[in-house]
């Protein structure tokens, strides 16, 4: 059975504007918060992987070396990382290695909270799923390089140039923060100043109709765009789907054929009464 197409489906443009009311904004309520990943720097590569933690708040980026993925050398470095930041919590998705029993009793030690989340897709990961993108988006040659960048050199990261893209990035203005990170890093009042300002902005997003989708809704979601070109408008789904389940900020949509997807709010529209 074919998914199910709705009314005037095909014709559905939406601004962006009419999406960001609906994006939730994820921040923590307690200063020095961090997330942490691991950035394959692909095999036969030195270092072979990175560490990579961002603080939630302030987006100031660390990145230390690992030869492998192994509980033991995660240890290692979520040591020096402790040591140096001494963070009040660290949020990561269900890497085995991080969830290790010395890896947890090293953060308990330590008193550092520890908060896994278990869908990769989950939005709650998106500052540092957003942070790995740009570094592999900052890994191409200069404009006066000989190189392109199909070649082998920007396929990873050395240690020089890892440095290199972390002094820029912490050194630029963040759009979501109003300052650089190395600025709201240096300067908790900073930081506590974006958190009031996000914790009033959630409580104004609480009032707004719609904000939470029942469950049995038709909805479409919004598609992807295209690579910038739809800068204005945004398309949908041409059919419509039924929401089944709600995590969070998370939806499990089903179409009519059984196909299931899992989207964040702001990316789910009603149906109107024309379209059901």
């Amino acid at each position: 059975m074919n998914k199910t197409l709705t009314p005037r489906s095909k014709n559905i443009r939406i601004r962006k504007k009419q999406i960001k009311p609906f994006m939730i904004k994820i921040f923590s309520n307690s200063l020095n918060t961090w997330f942490h990943d691991l950035y394959d720097n692909l095999s036969d590569h030195e270092p072979r992987y990175w560490h990579i933690f961002i603080g939630t708040n302030n987006r100031y980026a660390v990145a230390l070396p690992l030869n492998d993925k192994k509980a033991s050398s995660i240890h290692k470095t979520l040591s020096e990382f402790i040591n140096k930041y001494h963070p009040s919590k660290l949020t990561s998705d269900e890497e085995s290695a991080f969830l290790e029993r010395n890896n947890i009793e090293l953060l308990k030690s330590n008193n550092v909270k520890m908060l896994t989340v278990s869908d990769k897709n989950h939005t709650t990961l998106s500052i540092i799923d957003r942070f790995i993108r740009t570094l592999r988006d900052m890994n191409i040659p200069s404009e006066i390089s000989k190189h392109q960048s199909i070649d082998d050199k920007y396929t990873f990261i050395t240690p020089y140039r890892m440095t290199k893209f972390l002094n820029t990035y912490n050194n630029k203005v963040h759009s979501s923060i109003g300052c650089t990170p190395k600025e709201m890093f240096n300067n908790p009042k900073l930081e506590k100043e974006y958190i009031f300002g996000c914790i009033e902005q959630s409580e104004k997003q609480k009032r707004i109709k719609n904000l939470v989708l029942p469950i049995g809704a038709k909805v479409h979601y919004i598609l992807p765009r295209n690579n910038g070109l739809m800068k204005k408008r945004c398309q949908v789904s041409k059919e419509y789907y039924i929401i089944d389940d709600r995590k969070g900020n998370m939806y499990t949509l089903i179409a009519n054929d059984g196909t299931v997807i899992t989207k964040p709010r702001h990316q789910i529209l009603l149906c109107n009464k024309a379209q059901t």
